[in-house]
């Protein structure tokens, strides 16, 4: 009930009370039966008799008794402690009686009184009467007599005094504290008072005066340790501030031999860790494993080394946990933490390489402890991804994939083999290439990726000098009527190359021709997205079958002599037709472009001839060709095309010649034709565009173009004049200006009508239909012009209804109108003038709205001047040619005839093909730039 042992106060003398002092005995301490017994007896007694006090004291004990012992039932019922309560409050009463007696009998005193003011203020506190309790205590402290007492009284108000806390009341309790420790004999109080002024030290902010008092509290009278003590201390020796650990190992040292418990060294170490000092926590835990290693300390240790950036000590770790068995049983925070330091240090690699050694160890590690983690494969790919050495990666690959403690799943293999195989690739290991794609067609479930590996296979035996294995495996599975797909295609390449290689003509031929001849080959290259192996596949196999008949023959290979020879044949008309298209496609091959030419003037194939020609950057030569195929039904396309060729040649008249053609072709048309742009561009730099050019059946936005093109080069006339003003649409400058021109004439007309004096009614009607017309005139143009055509025009507006609305506002008064009067004709103005200067607000906001969309920042700063109450109006119309960047002109045309002369010989050359392209780009001449764009497209070549 107050939290210590049960004490038996008092002993009892009457004879009369011995049969009741025998029955509450020890043995029946807290037995409810007894005190229905002793309170029967007392009950029966007179009120006068002088057993009652004994009778009444004995009872309180018992009852006392019988509420220590519910007092310890946590799961207690509301009934049941309402009942305990009641137990509680009937022994106080009667421990209060016996205190201060009856009208019969004297209450209690000297040492007996003291031991029932004792029972009375543990029942006070258990009550929540501290103050009537702690009055109790502090008489129980005053007196000398009864030790026992005084030091339960000094402990109870010492633990009161410390509950305070402020620095009065730990004072206060301090010194009961030790008191109490002067009272305690041997007892186990000694420890207690120790262990309890440790803490109000701690309190009171005495760390080192704690740490003393919790080692005289370690051990209880019998020597055993008091783990509460031993705990605390470590906690206390961990809190020292500034601490590097050292101190508190020692400390800990002498009790963890003493109590032969080398765990409390880890105790330290989390304590340290707990209050957030990292470098003794470490220091701690770097002993404990020193004395007793094990991989859950490593780990934690690798994390804090880390943390703490000490490198060298971070690696020896390292290496000793490399060295450590793995546990039969591993604690899932070791997981964890070994998990966050592969992610620590992965980041850390990433940006500094130096540390990529250690992330790697851990993941090495992170792999060997937990070989099926769900992330084990992302370890791996960390691992090489921070592996720069090919080999390196090659070897721990190998290793991985044949480990079954990782057991990796047939897609994680197949990643590894394939990462295996590309590094073997790139270091020309054919032996690993061969294994690799030997493992992977294997267990690989894609028919088409098994063809794939199933040809590096074969590739890589031919390149370890295996050919006729490759050439055996081949057969197997690349045949012309197998499955096509580009790697069965690629197979019977191989088979033709390693037949190529031996020189088995008759072979060659019979194998290529069935390829060649293949309609299931033929049909699969038709429908390939990627044709480039298919058309460059099929043309080699159609080659080399020639190639092989021919050699067959005369014995000969791809080289100059060999096109020497069916040139020499082909000429002599021999081994027709075949000796001439061999020598052809042997030329193209060789990239003999003369001998091409060469044979195609001899078999006179002028269509091809031309293209040649204009492959090879003989432009006029080609051009020539072809306007001699040009007629009534060709094409404008056709036309232009030639003029173009001619133009690349530099034969400016013949190209002229051809663009006059093109317009007296136009002239017999309703309309341009769907080349119209082209025509227009081509004639435009022809500078081949007059005003008789408007006669032509243009579209309306190439009419204007021209009209508004001829204005600026200072052709205009009354009808460009007409044809732009008619457009709504916005076509250049000159059409802005014309705009603008006349909006301002209509605004100058509108300002020019006064509408004072006589008549000012009827001008003021004329003044508003002449505004009304102008801001409708507006709106005709309005719509169809560009940003800041539209902001002059609503700038234009601004002015007029600003202006209307003044001089509306300044009309002459009378001089003789009363005050009341004039007040009232000012009035009529404002509201007058009201409208118009709201139409002004709306176009100046329109007209601000079209400057934000401008990007130039100087053209929209001159707009926004425009808006200027002083600015001048004629300014508004004065619409001016936005200033042409100057083009660079090249220093020298020298590389572009040098890459004319590199075309001449390899038509197929992207690179000449985009310096030409630059060169022209570099002259302003787009448009013969963009025909260098469209064959460097065609070629595969990227811009």
């Amino acid at each position: 009930m107050g939290g210590y042992r049960k004490v038996t106060l008092f002993k009892y003398t009457r004879p009369a009370l011995i049969a009741v002092l025998l029955a509450s005995s020890v043995a029946r301490a807290g037995d409810p039966q007894l005190a229905k017994d002793i309170e029967a007896l007392r009950n029966s007694l007179p009120l006068k008799d002088g057993a009652r006090p004994t009778l009444t004291l004995r009872l309180a004990d018992v009852l006392f008794d019988i509420g220590v012992d519910q007092s310890g039932n946590a799961l207690a019922t509301d009934k049941e402690k309402a009942a305990s309560n009641a137990l509680r409050a009937k022994t106080v009463a009667l421990y209060e009686e016996a205190l201060k007696g009856t009208q019969y009998h004297p209450g209690a005193t000297g040492a007996l009184a003291y031991k029932i003011e004792f029972q009375l203020a543990r029942l006070y506190t258990e009550q929540g009467k501290v103050d009537a309790a702690n009055t109790l205590w502090k008489k129980l402290y005053a007196q000398e007599e009864l030790k026992d007492l005084r030091r339960e009284a000094a402990l109870r108000l010492a633990e009161y005094y410390e509950k305070q806390k402020s620095q009065a009341a730990l004072k206060e309790a301090d010194k009961y504290y030790l008191t109490a420790i002067e009272l305690c004999g041997e007892s186990d109080v000694c420890a207690y008072g120790h262990y309890r002024r440790a803490w109000l030290l701690r309190e009171a902010g005495d760390l080192q005066g704690a740490i003393s008092e919790l080692q005289v509290a370690l051990f209880d009278s019998k020597g055993q340790p008091r783990e509460e003590a031993v705990r605390d201390l470590i906690v206390f020796s961990a809190g020292e501030p500034g601490t590097d650990g050292e101190k508190g190992l020692l400390l800990v040292e002498k009790l963890a031999d003493k109590l032969a418990r080398p765990s409390l060294y880890l105790d330290l170490a989390e304590a340290y860790y707990s209050v957030g000092n990292r470098v003794a926590g470490t220091r701690a835990l770097e002993h404990v494993n020193q004395r007793t290693p094990s991989m859950a300390h490593q780990v934690r240790l690798l994390e804090e080394l880390y943390g703490l950036r000490q490198w060298d000590k971070f690696r020896l770790v390292l290496d000793q946990v490399a060295n450590t068995p793995v546990p039969e049983t591993i604690d899932p925070k070791t997981e964890k933490t070994l998990r966050r330091l592969s992610v620590q240090l992965d980041g850390e690699r990433a940006t500094r390489a130096q540390y990529a050694p250690e992330f790697k160890s851990v993941v090495l590690l992170y792999l060997r402890l937990f070989p099926k983690d769900k992330d084990r494969f992302k370890m791996i790919e960390g691992w090489l991804a921070s592996e720069t050495d090919p080999a390196a990666k090659m070897k721990k690959i190998e290793e991985w994939v044949g480990n079954p403690a990782l057991a990796l799943t047939d897609a994680e293999e197949i990643k590894l083999r394939e990462i295996r195989l590309a590094l073997a690739g790139k270091a020309k290991d054919s032996a690993i290439v061969e294994a690799e794609s030997g493992k992977l067609a294997s267990i690989v479930k894609d028919p088409g990726r098994v063809r794939e590996y199933k040809f590096i296979n074969a590739l890589a035996m031919k390149e370890a000098g295996r050919a006729d294995e490759a050439y055996a495996q081949l057969q197997t599975w690349a045949q012309p009527d197998s499955v096509q797909d580009p790697w069965t295609f690629r197979g019977g390449l191989l088979m033709v190359d390693i037949l190529v290689d031996q020189k088995r003509n008759t072979e060659i031929a019979k194998v290529a021709g069935n390829w060649v001849d293949s309609a299931l080959v033929n049909s699969a290259a038709k429908a390939a997205k990627e044709k480039k192996v298919w058309d460059e596949g099929l043309k080699h196999l159609a080659a080399v079958r020639e190639e092989a008949r021919f050699e067959a023959a005369v014995g000969l290979g791809e080289n100059p002599e060999a096109l020497a020879t069916f040139q020499t044949y082909c000429l002599a008309g021999k081994f027709l037709p075949k000796s001439c298209d061999n020598a052809r496609v042997l030329a193209v091959k060789l990239k003999d472009q003369k001998a091409i030419l060469a044979m195609l003037k001899h078999l006179n194939q002028t269509s091809e001839l031309a293209s040649e020609y204009e492959a090879a950057g003989f432009f006029a030569e080609s051009a020539e060709i072809q306007q001699k195929a040009l007629n009534a039904k060709s094409s404008d396309a056709e036309y232009l095309k030639v003029a173009l060729l001619f133009e690349l040649g530099g034969r400016f008249t013949d190209r002229n010649d051809l663009l006059v053609e093109v317009t007296k072709r136009m002239k017999q048309r309703k309309s341009a034709g769907e080349h119209e742009d082209i025509i227009y561009a081509t004639l435009m730099d022809a500078k081949l565009l007059g005003p008789e050019a408007l006669e032509l059946p243009w579209s309306e936005s190439n009419r204007l173009r021209l009209a508004n093109s001829l204005e600026l080069e200072g052709k205009g006339s009354a009808r460009t004049r007409k044809e732009l003003l008619a457009s709504t649409k916005a076509a250049g400058v000159a059409w802005s200006r014309f705009v603008l021109e006349e909006l301002a004439k209509q605004d100058a007309a509108q300002r020019k009508i006064g509408f004072y004096g006589r008549n000012g009614q009827k001008k003021f009607k004329d003044r508003l239909a002449s505004i009304t017309a102008l801001d409708n005139g507006s709106v005709k143009y309005f719509a169809g012009a560009d940003a800041k055509t539209r902001a002059r025009i609503a700038v234009l507006l601004t002015k007029a209804y600003t202006d209307f609305s003044k001089e509306i506002l300044n009309s002459p008064l009378p001089g003789e109108l009363s005050p009341e009067m004039l007040a009232e004709v000012q009035a009529s103005l404002t509201a007058m003038a009201a409208p118009f200067q709201a139409k002004a607000a709306d176009y100046e906001k329109l007209a601000r709205e079209q400057m934000a969309s401008i990007s130039v920042v100087s053209e929209r700063a001159a707009l926004e001047a425009l808006l200027l109450p002083d600015a001048d109006l004629g300014l508004i119309a004065k619409v001016e040619e936005a200033p042409k960047t100057p083009l660079v002109a090249p220093s020298s045309d020298e590389p572009m005839k040098k890459a004319l002369a590199v075309l001449h010989e390899d038509p197929a050359s992207v690179t000449a093909l985009k310096e030409i392209k630059a060169f022209y780009e570099s002259q302003g001449k787009e448009r013969l730039a963009s025909y260098f764009q469209g064959r460097i497209l065609q070629s595969g070549g990227a811009n």
